[in-house]
């Protein structure tokens, strides 16, 4: 959605209110022929999986096994041998239980949670192969997702490379046909060769590759700066859009992809990818997400955040009202 009315970019060339219909054209005609539906469906089954692999990882090790017994956090972090770095991601799963209404959290930790059996994780895991077949990234996908269910044990332990696991070649191939993932990479493009278009070569476009580590030019020159799924790496995502605003030149655009909610699915998977090094454990958050174990702002953060940075509009795509915003992967576009 966009905030404010249209400013021309640069003497009236286009607009921002231009600038997103064509992103918003773009990532439609990207998923045009996908089965949204389906893919939607696909994604809701593999949320209650992971709920169900989630549940009868913790229920190892005989916890969760006398009604009304009280487990604290460490007796938890001791039974499982769960790596520090890893640790953050079950305090993330228990987080996700409760609020599911599967686990009670008391004063001195968590009781009474329900119970799943080998069979429900099975026919789980039955269904959502039965019903990737129809969607255009399952058939790749549900095999990574599976991989990593069935190695939550070793994951937690820090036995297994989590890198190694679940980032093989193969998967390039899924992460280019993922629907969502799609629709945002081609609406940004968009929006960036529109830009180019009406400019010309003049057009100053700096990808940023490395957060935290801002282009070494002057203030205020760029026209484009592009940033691809990183910024959530950021410290405080407010300074870090801060200083890319201070990159702009009048009249200038940042664009940036990020993903912008953390589903069930991902965290029995790629939030493993996140943790930190075993070797440089981190230092956390230093914004609105400190101690919350989040990773990603919420579109609706990013669109306030982006705004106190001093952007003068703001567009955000997919709109709440679209199929594909359940995925949570969205671009951003601002103007100052």
């Amino acid at each position: 959605m966009s905030t404010g009315s249209a400013v021309d970019w640069k003497a009236g060339v286009v607009s921002l209110e231009t600038l997103e219909k064509i992103a918003a054209q773009a990532g439609e005609d990207a998923v045009r022929h996908a089965d949204v539906v389906g893919a939607v469906q696909l994604a809701d089954e593999l949320d209650r999986t992971a709920l169900i692999a989630i549940t009868r990882t913790l229920r190892h090790h005989g916890l969760f096994t006398i009604p009304g017994y009280t487990h604290g956090l460490a007796e938890i972090y001791a039974a499982h041998r769960v790596s520090p770095r890893h640790r953050p991601i079950v305090r993330r799963w228990l987080g996700i239980l409760v609020a599911e209404g599967l686990l009670i959290k008391g004063h001195a930790g968590y009781r009474d949670l329900l119970d799943a059996s080998a069979t429900d994780l099975d026919q789980a895991r039955r269904q959502i192969a039965a019903s990737s077949a129809a969607v255009e990234h399952g058939p790749g996908f549900v095999p990574f997702f599976d991989t990593a269910l069935a190695h939550l044990p070793d994951l937690l332990r820090d036995e297994i490379d989590p890198q190694s696991l679940l980032f093989a070649d193969d998967m390039v191939d899924v992460y280019r046909h993922d629907v969502a993932g799609r629709y945002c990479a081609a609406a940004a493009a968009a929006v960036i060769a529109d830009v180019v278009q009406e400019q010309g070569d003049r057009t100053e476009v700096v990808e940023i590759a490395v957060t935290g580590a801002p282009p070494d030019r002057p203030a205020g020159t760029a026209d484009v700066v592009l940033v691809t799924d990183m910024l959530h790496d950021a410290r405080h995502v407010g300074r870090a859009l801060t200083a890319l605003r201070a990159l702009l030149a009048p009249g200038g655009v940042l664009v940036f992809t990020e993903t912008t909610r953390e589903n069930h699915r991902s965290t029995t998977s790629t939030r493993f990818l996140l943790s930190p090094p075993a070797s440089t454990p981190s230092t956390g958050f230093a914004d609105f997400r400190a101690g919350s174990d989040r990773i990603f702002p919420t579109a609706a953060e990013w669109r306030r955040e982006l705004v106190v940075a001093g952007f003068d509009q703001v567009v955000c795509l997919p709109t709440d009202d679209h199929p594909l915003a359940q995925f949570g992967q969205h671009v951003f576009i601002g103007s100052v």
